[in-house]
Order: structure tokens, then C-alpha cells, then sequence
């Protein structure tokens, strides 16, 4: 869990586009509902918390690179002596690993990520993955207090400023300023709310390139919230019984992974 980019809380989406967020919400909704019943006997909203995926089964297989490892020192984990103030991405790093290893290197590699706080994961990216001359990235994030002036310091202390872009915004409005089919790796991790995250994955989809990946952070994440619209993996069950026909899982755990099929149209 990095940052509350894409909250979408302090900035209205456009109005064109209203209604076909609140088909969306209707849907996270109705799915909601849906996933509280059992047996053919609606479970009493007190029971939901207990948690979704004992309440629905999740539409997602089976599929697993790894387990989480341990934090990393910093020096272990990045080349640049960056500040940091928290760490909830090295633990992930056994898995980023194997599923981005085709990625290494390659040639002109454009990079999305909603939610940068202070720039852990981007920087882990850029010393690994964009290491070609071309390689791009693009952040979104509101940087709420003094967030962006410390990962603007990490960046310029990577020395590669030049290959990203920084977009101070909420993630589902600046999305959609997005190119289509554009993107070789999108990693999300704004906003927790189901609604939002399924948004995000929504508008994500379509900027992917043929075989890119999608990753989510925090799908069985659990926050203090009794409210399963509260939590992650709704929105993403949700996206995945919509748009799964459209995606290989690379891996289910404590993040999703998802590659984008080749033959599935833009």
C-alpha cells in the first residue's frame, strides 16, 4: 500500500463520464450483494466483515509465483541511498521478480504507476526493468503534504529524471488522459475502496499493450473498515468476473497480477 492516489474524493470526475461511473458503482453494488448470499438466504449486512472471499468464492484461480519474503535493508534493495520513511515493497520483490523478468531491459519499456508515495516501487523499476536508454515511466499520484517534494528528492538522487513523467492528480481523472494500448506494465495502488479500485482497473485496461501486465497491490489486504466496500479484493473480484476473458493470472496472493492477452481486441 503506497498512497491514497486515486481517491477521486477532491476532485470531481468529468461529467460526460458520470453516468457510466455509477453504472459501475451499481455494479460493485449489486456484486457486493450478490456475494453476500449463500444457500439461497441473504446474509445479514453484520455478517459481511467476515470476510469476502469465505462469503464468495473468489472467480480467481489458483495461480502462485511465491510467497511474500522479508523487508529488505535499503542497501539490499537499491543501488541509490534514497530516503524512506516506510517500507511496503521489498517484501514483495520474490514475486516482482519472477513474473518481470521477460520484461528486464527491453527496448523502449513504458511503465504506469498510480500511487507513488515515496517512490520505492518506480526506483526499484528504473535500477531493474528500465534500464534501455528509451525506457519510460509515468506517476500518478496527489502527493498530499510534503510527499512529492520526497520523491522528487529519490528521483533526482537516481539520476534518471529524465525518463518520468510526474502527474500530480487523482488517478481517475488523469487516466483517461492516457494513449491507449501504450503500456507494457501498469502496477496500481491508489486508492483501497472497492469502487475506486475497480475504477482504476477499468481505465487501466485499455492502456495496455498485447502481453502487458497489470498488477494490483494489497488484494487481501484487510483494513480496519467493516465494510467489505472498504477493502480491495471486491473491486478486483469484480473486475476479474467482468474482464477476465481478456487476461492470463501470472499470480494470486497478497497482490494480483494479470497479463493482458494478445488476442483480445483494444
Amino acid at each position: 500500500m503506497e498512497s491514497t492516489a486515486g481517491t477521486g474524493r477532491a476532485a470531481p470526475a468529468p461529467r460526460a463520464s458520470g453516468h457510466i461511473m455509477a453504472g459501475l458503482g451499481a455494479l460493485v453494488a449489486l456484486l457486493l450483494v450478490a456475494g453476500c448470499e449463500r444457500g439461497g438466504q441473504a446474509v445479514p449486512p453484520a455478517a459481511a466483515p467476515r470476510g469476502f472471499s469465505a462469503l464468495t468464492p473468489s472467480p480467481l484461480p489458483r495461480v502462485s509465483l511465491g510467497v511474500l519474503g522479508p523487508e529488505l535493508a535499503l542497501a539490499a534493495a537499491y543501488r541509490g541511498a534514497y530516503e524512506f520513511s516506510s517500507d511496503w515493497f521489498t517484501s514483495n520483490l520474490p514475486v516482482w521478480q519472477r513474473a518481470l523478468a521477460p520484461y528486464a531491459g527491453r527496448r523502449g519499456l513504458r511503465y504506469l504507476e498510480v500511487g507513488v508515495f515515496e517512490g520505492r516501487s518506480v526506483l526499484w523499476m528504473l535500477e531493474n526493468l528500465l534500464t534501455d536508454p528509451g525506457a519510460r515511466a509515468t506517476v500518478i499520484d496527489p502527493f498530499e503534504g510534503d510527499l512529492k517534494d520526497r520523491f522528487l528528492a529519490n528521483l533526482r538522487m537516481s539520476g534518471q529524471e529524465r525518463k518520468v513523467t510526474v502527474i500530480v492528480g487523482y488517478s481517475q481523472i488523469e487516466l483517461r488522459g492516457q494513449p491507449l494500448g501504450s503500456y507494457d506494465i501498469a502496477y496500481i495502488d491508489g486508492s483501497h475502496s472497492a469502487d475506486d479500485v475497480l475504477e482504476d482497473a477499468v481505465l487501466t485496461f485499455r492502456l495496455l499493450k498485447p502481453g502487458g501486465l497489470l498488477i494490483f497491490d494489497d488484494y487481501a489486504w484487510r483494513p480496519g473498515s467493516d465494510r467489505v466496500e472498504d477493502w480491495p479484493g471486491p473491486g478486483l473480484d469484480a473486475f476479474y468476473t467482468l474482464y477476465g476473458r481478456h487476461f492470463d493470472v501470472v499470480h494470486v496472493g497478497y497482490q494480483l497480477i494479470l497479463r493482458r492477452r494478445s488476442d483480445t481486441p483494444r
